[in-house]
Order: C-alpha cells, then structure tokens, then sequence
C-alpha cells in the first residue's frame, strides 16, 4: 500500500506552508511614518506609555542597562568594577549588542520591529528543534506500551504538524477569500493579518486542541479518560518547552541582528 512518507510530507508542508505564510503576512510596521494630524494628545500619551512600559519590562528580563551611551563607556565601568560585581558572560553579551542595536536602531519601536522580524524567520527552525521534544515526551507518556517505539512517536508528530500546517493554511486562505468578497473585511492600519479573520486564532486553537486529542486516542488506542489525562499533562509540558524556545529564539535572534 502507497503512503507519503511522513518526513517528506512535513517538509513540503512546513515549506509551502511558511512560503505562503510570509507572503502574506502584513509587512514591516514603519514606524517612522508621521500620524495623523487628527490624532488626540491622549493617544499619543498612551503609545508612549505603552512603549515605555514594554521597554522597562524588556531591560529588567535582560538586566540591560539604558544608562550606557555606548560600548566603550560600559567596559569602562566593568573594568573598575570588582571582578565579583562585574556582569557574567551572557549578560555582557546582551548588553553589547544591546548598545550595538542602540546605536543602529536610535527608535526602540524600530529595535523592537527589528527583533520580531528576524526572530518570526526564525520560527520554522523552532518548530523543527521542538519536534524531538514532542516526540519524547509522547515516549515518557507511552513508555508502557511496549509495542512503541520512539521512532513511532516521531511519525505521529510528523503528522499531527502537518496536519496544523494544513488547518492554518485553510484558515488563512478562506480569511482571505472572505476579506476580498467583503463578507469579513479585515481592518488594520498596520497590515491585514489573515490570522485574525472571520476564522481566527481562537477557532484555530480549539480545532488543532481538538485534533490533536482525536489523533492521540486513535494512535494510540487508549480509554477517552487515559487520553484526556496524557492530553493535559502533555499540553501542560508543551507549553513550558514552548515558552522555553520561544525565550531562547528570541534571544538568539536579538543576538544575530
């Protein structure tokens, strides 16, 4: 019997699916564009506020400094500092491509747009590295059943991935569809974002929430309440190695700019 092989069909999946993704994804907010004359002062006020908030929490997460006008003067100071005080490694490394970024990036806003669009290229190979992880997870949850083998587990995942790729394709595609006859017009000033259409994140998560608990109970053959049990525990353990890669993409992102 003819089947697809799952590792060819996540990555035609994952590449149509991310070429097509990014085509039509809104565009780089230009920050430098003058607004509105009608816009109102408390507008304006709150925009800051917003931005200045964002920022504060960004530099206390990274310990970063904004005291520093350059490079120069932050070694300075690290070098009188007593060696137990000066800044570990990886924070040193933060805070000089911080002030590099600074100095090529005078707008924040323009830094952070900077950062998001590196790291949102960098979101396929995230995927790719979390996908040994939801495997093994799968073989911790499963390591009862003898008949599995963690190669198994990868083929599952293989799927239920492509599978997401294909839902959120099909979401967007219909977003589109409604947003162009005018059933669902899509209003952004910063861009159309087809991922918040007539179908959005929301809806998308409850059906990729529901497939993935139909695909674990008919894999792998367990009672509805054993497959509810190892969905939450395996929901719960995703989204803290989710969270985890998301942090250290980003950094990693903020590092390559």
């Amino acid at each position: 019997m003819d089947y697809l092989h799952p590792i060819r069909l996540y990555i035609f999946t994952s590449a149509f699916f991310f070429l097509f993704f990014f085509m039509v994804s809104p565009g780089k907010v230009d920050v430098n564009i003058e607004r509105n004359v009608n816009d109102t002062s408390s507008k304006q006020m709150s925009d800051s506020a917003i931005i200045a908030q964002s920022d504060s929490v960004s530099a206390e997460i990274l310990k970063l400094d904004k005291d520093f006008s350059s490079i120069k003067e932050y070694d300075s100071i690290q070098q009188r500092l007593p060696t137990e005080k000066r800044d570990g490694y990886i924070v040193q490394k933060l805070q000089r491509q911080y002030l590099i970024l600074k100095e090529k990036y005078p707008s924040r806003k323009n830094m952070m747009n900077k950062v998001f669009e590196v790291f949102t290229h960098q979101f396929p190979k995230m995927l790719f590295v979390s996908l040994p992880l939801f495997s093994f997870i799968l073989f911790l949850l499963y390591a009862r059943n003898r008949s599995y083998y963690y190669v198994d587990h990868v083929v599952f995942t293989l799927h239920f991935y492509s599978t997401v790729f294909i839902l959120i394709f099909l979401a967007i595609c219909l977003n589109i569809f409604l947003d162009w006859s005018e059933v669902y017009l899509i209003q952004s000033a910063e861009g159309k974002n087809y991922l918040n259409g007539a179908i959005g994140s929301e809806y998308l998560s409850l059906v990729a929430g529901y497939y993935w608990y139909r695909s674990l109970r008919n894999f792998y053959g367990q009672s509805r309440r054993k497959t509810i049990v190892k969905f939450g525990l395996q929901l719960f353990i995703n989204m803290f190695l989710f969270s985890l890669l998301f942090l250290l993409f980003f950094l990693f992102s903020f590092m390559i700019i």
